[in-house]
């Protein structure tokens, strides 16, 4: 007997989250059971409390990135170089290195090229600002697809986990959030979670339609970062090598050949959707990377013999609640399909996070190159919204146990009897609001917030480089070349202007172009202009047709250049100053 009741409540708490089996056609369509187990009324209540939660986090991001109007993190100055180039009708070129091809992920800094030509508002301007606005897609579509495959009460508790709680001090770019600022992973991040509401309609319901819009959701997230389209690539991947291998089990080889046609109906599209990008990884440079170093980076936390450190910076009673999540979907939730996409997302993130981070250590430490793909912390992020997800079934799973021993105590019913029938609906909306309000105040204080500002506002004190940086954008044509120091000077304030330069900073530098062979040859002229050696720098002057050249005043100050043929300068104030390069100088 006592078994036979055990079996009934763990059955209604199933599904209370899922739907009973009577619900659920072909692959266990999961929506279907939400209009029963929820009522109109309820659902609204629901969808206006994911609405409170929502601008309480868009508040947050506003007032971070209001009011100020330069970049904190030079990745963005990588982005207005792109954006500008796209502006000046050099889509496709590299916007800082004469003769080279597009390399970087067109998506964000084409959506940005648009708003800054519908707004005629400054380039840095919408990269700054635009962030809160344009990275909203992202909360917005983790909550609609979690609506989708389970209902809307998982939705909502996963919110509120993916607003607040999951990312804790770690960088909107290191965990999936929403964040004010405008990082190609906190931008994309929406078409990931697109993508995966298509791989499970794809599979649930075998309609080719569907895997022919998956494959052009994979190709635009390709466009936008190559760490979302890997994941789902290999979690595609995942979940037919085990549909072809249950089939050669079952001896139904006619399902192989339609199995196959799926992909190939996936892939079609997906080649199609990456083009913009993808002729010229391929076509151009034939993915032959020469710039390993952009695949190095990796944040403190995510170095491998910082573990401790990362498991720190996660450890949270929310990770623990999402721990309880995990347990319960892997004990309890037993649809094939389901699983095979939160276990794979799961192993996947796991292993390319591990991989990355190996690639990384034994390239820096012992000069071995495997095959690399992006720096480690973008397979965290995803790792981090399934940790939301988690906490999603978690806190539905606490709260119903909470309820269902409270309205069996005796106190309970004396102190509170008409919550007793009450629906938990409302409490259970009133709990999350309770929960967000509670631990907003922690929220709006994160680093990610304050260490912004408080390099926002050093960066806006020094004027100088940012007059030089507005006078070479209106002044100098977009295809000249630009020799400027080492260091700083070649990421702000020339990378962003779109203007060509001989080398770029190692970490923005073209990863198809010989950075080292750009280095030494701008060190070899700039070396050249301060003491007058070596002598065959002049040649190089001509090989990579410096127009400009751009030195600190301070050094000039000190010692004037050595090359008689720069003209007078263009461009100078306390930070620096521009010369041109006369005609002839260019020769030996």
């Amino acid at each position: 007997m006592g078994t036979t009741n055990r079996k009934t409540k763990d059955s209604s708490l199933y599904e209370s989250y899922i739907g009973s089996s009577s619900d659920r056609v072909d692959q266990s369509n999961l929506q279907m059971s939400e209009p029963k187990l929820f009522d109109r009324r309820s659902r609204i209540l629901f969808l206006l409390t994911f609405v409170l939660l929502l601008l309480l986090a868009f508040v947050q991001c506003f007032r971070a990135s209001h009011g100020l109007h330069w970049a904190y993190e030079t990745d963005f100055y990588r982005d207005m170089a792109f954006i500008q180039g796209a502006l000046d009708g050099n889509y496709g070129k590299d916007p800082n290195l004469a003769g080279e091809y597009l390399w970087y992920n067109p998506l964000l800094f084409m959506v940005e090229t648009l708003t800054v030509w519908l707004t005629r508002l400054p380039v840095n301007d919408i990269v700054w600002q635009a962030g809160p606005y344009l990275n909203i897609l992202g909360p917005i579509a983790f909550f609609f697809i979690l609506k989708r495959i389970f209902n809307i009460r998982i939705a909502l508790a996963s919110s509120l986990s993916f607003l607040f709680l999951a990312s804790g001090d770690i960088p909107g770019w290191g965990a999936a959030t929403y964040s004010p600022w405008l990082f190609p992973v906190c931008f994309n991040q929406f078409l990931f979670y697109i993508s995966v509401l298509l791989c499970y309609r794809a599979f649930s319901r075998p309609d080719l339609r569907y895997f022919g819009l998956l494959g052009i959701s994979i190709g635009i997230s390709f466009l936008g970062h190559p760490a979302p389209a890997l994941i789902l690539i290999l979690l595609m991947f995942w979940i037919q090598i085990g549909n072809i291998i249950s089939s050669v089990k079952d001896k139904q080889l006619s399902k192989v050949g339609t199995y196959c046609l799926q992909g190939a109906v996936t892939l079609i599209p997906f080649i199609l959707a990456s083009l913009p990008l993808s002729y010229y990884l391929i076509g151009k440079y034939h993915l032959h990377i020469l710039n390993r170093y952009p695949q190095q980076m990796v944040g403190s936390i995510f170095i491998l013999h910082n573990f401790k450190d990362l498991i720190k910076a996660n450890f949270s009673i929310s990770a623990l609640v999402s721990l309880v999540g995990l347990i319960w979907f892997y004990k309890n939730v037993k649809i094939p399909l389901v699983r095979k996409i939160f276990f794979g997302w799961l192993f996947i993130c796991i292993f390319m996070f591990y991989y990355s981070s190996l690639v990384a250590s034994l390239d820096l430490r012992y000069n071995i190159h495997l095959p690399g793909t992006v720096p480690s912390f973008h397979y965290f992020h995803y790792l981090k919204a399934l940790q939301s997800v988690c906490f999603g079934f978690g806190f539905v799973y606490l709260f119903q146990l909470a309820t269902r021993f409270l309205r069996n105590t005796q106190w309970f019913h004396r102190i509170f009897p008409t919550l007793v029938n009450a629906s938990g609906n409302a409490g259970f909306a009133g709990i999350i609001l309770l929960w967000a309000l509670i631990y907003y105040p922690t929220y709006v204080s994160r680093p990610d917030f304050r260490y912004a500002f408080e390099k926002i506002s050093v960066r806006e004190i020094n004027d100088d480089k940012i007059r030089t940086y507005q006078f070479i954008v209106k002044h100098i044509p977009p295809g000249s070349v630009i020799l400027c120091e080492e260091g700083e000077p070649s990421i702000f304030p020339v990378m962003p202007t779109g203007r060509k330069m001989v080398s770029v900073g190692i970490s923005y530098s073209n990863p198809y172009v010989d950075f080292n062979e750009r280095e030494t040859d701008r060190n070899k002229m700039i070396s050249f202009l301060r003491t007058g050696s070596p002598d065959s720098a002049k040649c190089i002057f001509r090989k990579y047709n410096v127009g400009f050249v751009m030195l600190s005043t301070r050094r000039i100050e000190k010692s004037a250049p050595a090359d008689p043929k720069l003209g007078k300068p263009v461009f100078s104030n306390s930070e620096y100053t521009i010369f041109p390069v006369e005609p002839g100088s260019n020769s030996d």
